[in-house]
C-alpha cells in the first residue's frame, strides 16, 4: 500500500505520455518505422532503446523521463525524412503526369509541420511554467483572469519556526516532511527519505486512532505538534482528507490488530457517509474543528468544498490536542499535544 499511495508509481496514462511528450507522441513512431527499415547499428540501437524505455515509462509516471530521450532522437529522425521528403529538391523523379498533385501534398505536409513545430513551442512553455517550474507550496486557484494566490503553506511554516521551540518534534504525513524541516526548521516524524514501512504505518495509524487510542502513540514518538493540511474551506483536492484512505490502508496492513479498513466505510465525511470510527479519528477531528462555524468559499457553514458535502459531525471537544494555529485560507492546521497532566482523561 505504501508504494501504491504514491502517485508517480501509478501506470502511466495517455495524458502523461502527452503532457510530456505532445507533437513527439506522433513523430516518435514514425522515427521507429524508419530506424527498423533502414537497419543500421545506430538505429538498431535507438530503436532498442526506445521500445525498452517506453515499455518501462508505461508501468510508472515517473519512469517517462526516461522515455524522452528517445522519443526526441525518433522525432528528430521521422522529421528529417518528413522534410527531405517535403522538400522542393524532392519531386526529382516525379512522373510528369502527376507534378501538380504531388507538389501540393508537400506544400501540406510541409505547412502541417511548421505549424506543429510552432504549437509545440506553445505548450513546452506552457508546461514548463505551470507543470514543472510551478512552487508546491503556493497554491493558485481562480481564473486566469482573477487568479487568487494562496501562501497558507510558508505561512504555516513560518509559524512553526517562529513560534516552538527549536526542540519541538512535528508529526505530519510523510509528504510534507522536508517542507517542515526546510521551511519550519523543526524536526518532523517522516520524509520522502524514510524508507521504514512500519514507522510511516504507525503515523497512519496515529491519524486514524481516536484521541484516547492515539495518546500511547503520541507519547512513544515524543510529538510536540501536529500537522494536517485541509483543503475543504477553498476547494484544495490534494489535501490530507483525500489522502486519509491511503493512511488507514497503510496502517491496516502493518498493524490488522489495531485497525480495520472497513470501520471507515467508504471514507466519505458527509451525514449519511462517515462512519463512527471516521468522525472520531484523529484526522477528522484536526481538518474539521471549527469548521460549522465557518462559511466555506461560496457555501454555508460547515461545508467540504472538495468533498462537495456538508460535514457529519460540526462540533466536537478535543482533549488530548488544542489548536495552535490556523492559517488564513485555512490550508495549513497546526495542534499543540496538551501536557500530560493537563488532558482530559
Amino acid at each position: 500500500p505504501l508504494l501504491s499511495s504514491i502517485s508517480e508509481h501509478h501506470r502511466s496514462s495517455w495524458g502523461t505520455f502527452f503532457l510530456d511528450l505532445h507533437l513527439l507522441m506522433l513523430l516518435a513512431p514514425v522515427g521507429f518505422h524508419v530506424c527498423l527499415s533502414e537497419r543500421t547499428d545506430g538505429q538498431l540501437f535507438v530503436a532498442l532503446y526506445a521500445a525498452t524505455s517506453a515499455y518501462f515509462a508505461g508501468l510508472m509516471i515517473r519512469i517517462v523521463p526516461l522515455f524522452t530521450p528517445a522519443a526526441c532522437i525518433l522525432s528528430g529522425i521521422a522529421l528529417a525524412n518528413l522534410l527531405d521528403a517535403a522538400g522542393p529538391g524532392s519531386t526529382a523523379g516525379v512522373a510528369a503526369s502527376h507534378p501538380a498533385p504531388i507538389r501540393a501534398l508537400r506544400r501540406l505536409l510541409a505547412l502541417f509541420l511548421f505549424l506543429s513545430i510552432y504549437l509545440f513551442q506553445f505548450h513546452s512553455v506552457w508546461a514548463a511554467r505551470n507543470v514543472y517550474a510551478d512552487p508546491m507550496i503556493i497554491v493558485v486557484s481562480g481564473s486566469a483572469t482573477n487568479p487568487r494566490i494562496m501562501d497558507d503553506f510558508r505561512e504555516g511554516y513560518k509559524w512553526l519556526q517562529d513560534s516552538t521551540e527549536p526542540s519541538a518534534k512535528v508529526a505530519s504525513w510523510w509528504d510534507y516532511g522536508y517542507q517542515i524541516a526546510a521551511l519550519g526548521r523543526r524536526t518532523t516524524m517522516a520524509d520522502g527519505n524514510t524508507w521504514n514501512n512500519t514507522h510511516i504505518a504507525t503515523l497512519g495509524l496515529l491519524m486514524a486512532s481516536s484521541e484516547r487510542a492515539a495518546q500511547p502513540i503520541l507519547r512513544r514518538l515524543d510529538v510536540d505538534y501536529l500537522l494536517v493540511i485541509y483543503g475543504g474551506h477553498v476547494g484544495y483536492s490534494s489535501d490530507d482528507m483525500n489522502k486519509f484512505s491511503w493512511m488507514v490502508r497503510i496502517a491496516a496492513n502493518t498493524f490488522p490488530d489495531h485497525i480495520r479498513e472497513e470501520a471507515f466505510g467508504s471514507f466519505g465525511v458527509g451525514p449519511n457517509e462517515a462512519t463512527a470510527t471516521m468522525v472520531n479519528s484523529l484526522m477528522y477531528k484536526m481538518c474539521y474543528r471549527g469548521v460549522g462555524f465557518t462559511e466555506a468559499v461560496g457555501k454555508g457553514q460547515g461545508w467540504d468544498l472538495v468533498r462537495s458535502t456538508a460535514i457529519a459531525r460540526p462540533n466536537f471537544p478535543m482533549e488530548t490536542i488544542e489548536e495552535a494555529y490556523t492559517t488564513k485560507n485555512w490550508l495549513v492546521r497546526i495542534y499543540r499535544v496538551k501536557p500530560q497532566g493537563n488532558r482530559a482523561l
